[in-house]
């Protein structure tokens, strides 16, 4: 059964006609790079209204710090983006650290 595109009244097997298709969605990875970044502003916003001491070198993380969100376990040893995994340093303990804790 053939409908009418939504935007234009030509005839369609869907909603929209082949002139106007629906918009796609994000891709995954687009999505999941902005949650990440959501996430990590939410927690440096959190850091800096409470203080939080980096985890690597126990030192208080200042506004004036570079921060690195850490993940705690790493996303190549099956970690995941989900916040329980993910911790602020500083961006220098982080890096030091590399990928071998």
């Amino acid at each position: 059964m053939q409908r009418a595109c939504t935007v234009c009244g030509a005839p369609s097997n869907g909603s929209r006609c082949e002139l106007h298709p629906a918009k796609r969605s994000p891709s995954s990875r687009a999505t999941s790079q902005r949650r990440h970044k959501d996430r990590r502003a939410r927690m440096i916003e959190s850091a800096l209204a409470g203080g939080v001491d980096c985890p690597l070198c126990e030192k208080r993380i200042g506004l004036a710090d570079a921060i690195d969100v850490d993940h705690i376990t790493p996303l190549g040893a099956g970690g995941t983006d989900d916040e329980w995994n993910l911790r602020l340093t500083h961006a220098s303990c982080n890096r030091s650290k590399g990928a071998s804790a």
